[in-house]
Order: structure tokens, then sequence, then C-alpha cells
């Protein structure tokens, strides 16, 4: 089994705990302090995954490029900057007057060169490769959903937040209680392929990412090294906000049964705002279909934006449910032509 790991003596670029910069080891036994079943034991800024398992994902494609991938990505940038016509006959000056900016500030705070994308494709492949962490924080936010990751300053419409890495495995090498009650899940758009990212044992700050109705990220999905990552990209959020994602309805429905609770209707709610002369409007719901007969581990959903379809098909690592947060500014890109969700 390998896993890279960034070094345990220096505090995590961008990352902090209740405001407190903290390294490998801290992390992990900071967060494990406040659970009672401490079962973070190694943070992880690439997959881990055993040889058998590497030999099989390795040249293997788990997503569609127009509907997932790069591609995807492109498309949704490009029909977004269509709304401000400065940034529409210059697609590149919103990556270098907002999201460049940002990524060179971690760079050299890292000691690295600065750099100059020239797509945005290629904005997340260096965000992928250089392990580009936005200022964000891990707050405790109560028994009920435990750890949160929240934003430290506002993020920028289709700023990369990271990479969401952990064990690599398939669907058929987990037991039925795992698939049920793990919620620390990752299945790939190509569900058929049954390929899994575990992130309960081994993870990074991604991890910590709950979910809510009125999510502020998507995702997308590419390679590195030949394995396959879910990027985790915002659609814009004010400084403090807690960073959540929509995990589907098949999350909602396990959730709640666990907690012998029953699941009310969920209400659409939309917002409006305006970042770097980009105008977006989300309209969150919990419409997601579901696919595979059972709770989160392999329910289907959109991890795009709402309520179009658009985007991978996921079993995302669920942690707790969100109600509505009222400090999030959620962004998203125009409709394009809804790709079909498996």
């Amino acid at each position: 089994c390998f896993v890279v790991v960034v070094m345990s003596a220096r505090p995590i670029p961008g990352i902090t705990v209740e405001g407190q910069d903290v390294n490998v080891e801290s992390i992990v036994s900071k967060t494990n302090a406040m659970r009672s079943d401490p079962s973070f034991l190694q943070y992880a800024t690439r997959h881990a995954a055993d040889l058998d398992v590497t030999r099989r994902v390795v040249g293997k494609t788990f997503h569609k490029e127009q509907e997932s991938g790069l591609a995807y990505a492109e498309q949704l940038y490009t029909q977004a900057l269509a709304h401000s016509a400065e940034l529409a006959s210059n697609p590149l000056l919103y990556i270098s007057n907002f999201l460049a900016p940002r990524l060179n500030r971690f760079l050299t705070q890292t000691g690295r060169s600065p750099v100059y994308p020239h797509t945005y494709a290629e904005y997340i492949r260096i965000c992928l490769e250089t392990n580009y962490t936005p200022v964000l924080d891990i707050r405790w936010t109560g028994d009920l959903k435990g750890w949160g990751l929240h934003a430290q300053e506002n993020l920028l419409l289709f700023e990369v937040v990271g990479a969401y890495t952990g064990q690599l495995v398939f669907l058929d090498d987990l037991s039925t209680y795992e698939r049920t009650n793990n919620e620390y899940l990752y299945t790939f758009p190509a569900q058929d392929m049954g390929l899994v990212v575990n992130a309960k044992q081994c993870g990074n700050y991604t991890r910590f990412i709950n979910h809510s109705d009125n999510h502020n990220v998507f995702s997308i999905v590419t390679e590195l090294d030949g394995l396959p990552y879910m990027v985790v990209i915002s659609s814009g959020c004010n400084a403090g906000a807690e960073i959540t994602w929509n995990y589907g309805l098949g999350f909602k429905q396990s959730y709640y049964e666990r907690q012998g609770r029953t699941m009310t209707d969920d209400t659409t709610t939309n917002t409006t705002s305006s970042v770097g002369g980009i105008t977006g409007t989300q309209s969150s719901s919990s419409s997601s279909s579901t696919s595979g007969g059972s709770p989160s581990p392999v329910s289907g959903s959109s991890a795009g934006l709402p309520p179009t379809g658009m985007g991978p098909t996921v079993a995302e690592g669920g942690r707790r449910d969100d109600t509505p947060t009222t400090n999030s500014t959620s962004l998203s890109t125009p409709k394009p032509k809804p790709a079909q969700v498996e």
C-alpha cells in the first residue's frame, strides 16, 4: 500500500483547526480527540492503494470527460463567463486577475515559483499537482455534525478547494456493512466499474466537508499519475461560511433513518451574487436521483450544480446532514445542456 503525506513537522499550508496551525500529526489527533470512535489514522495528500488495485486502475477511465471531467469544467467556466461582456471576450482575464493570484500566493508560501495557467483546465491540473489549498479552518460544529470545513476568506467562484483523497478500493471488496454504514465513501462516475475512495481512515481536509441542500461546492473528476481524483470546486462563499456539499437523496434518507427521524420535503431556495464580474444564481434542492437501492455508498447524486443533474454520479463520503446556512453566498454557472447522470 502506498500513500503520500505532507511532512508532519511542518504546518499544513492554508489549514488550521479551530484557528490554530496544525501539522499532520496534530490534525489527526485533534480531530480524533472529539470523537468516541477515533477512526482518522493518516493524513494523505494522494490516494492510498495496494498494488493489485493500482494495476487494475492505471490506464482505465472512470468518468466521461464531457460530463464530469476537465472538458466539463471548461464548459462550465466558459458559459459562466458569457454573462460578463468583458470576461466573455477574454476568458483568461478571470484566471489571471482572480484565480492565479490565489494560487501563486500559495506557491510562494510553499517555496515554489509562480505559474500562469492559460486555461481553466490547466489551472485545475496545477492545483492538483501542487496540492493547492485555500485558507481554510476545520471547526467543531457540535455533536450533530461534528467537524466541519470553513472558509477563512471569501472563496471565489471556480476556485479549487482540494482533491478528495483516501484509500482506493473496489466496491465488491467492501462488506455489506461497510457499503451501508461508511459515510466517507465516494464512488467514481463509472459506477459499473465500482471504484471507490474511502476517506474514513485515510484522507485530507476535504473529508470534513458536511452535507447541505444549499451547498457551495461542486466536483469534477480528472487523473493524476494514472489514478482518478475527484476535485472539489467552489461555487463561491463568504469568509466564515461552512463549506458544504450535496450528498444526494440517498444519503439523506439513510441519515434520517439512522437518526430515527422522518425526512420532510425539502424546499428550493435561490441565492444570487457576483464575483469578479460573474453573476450566478443557484437553485438548491435534494431532488437528486438514487441508484443501487442502498444508502450513501451506492446512491447516485449530482455533484454538479442542481437542479439540472449536471456532474458526476457520486456516492459522496458524507458526515452529517446540515440545515441551510445563512452566511453562505452560493454561486453557480448558467445551465449548460444537462449531462446524463448514471
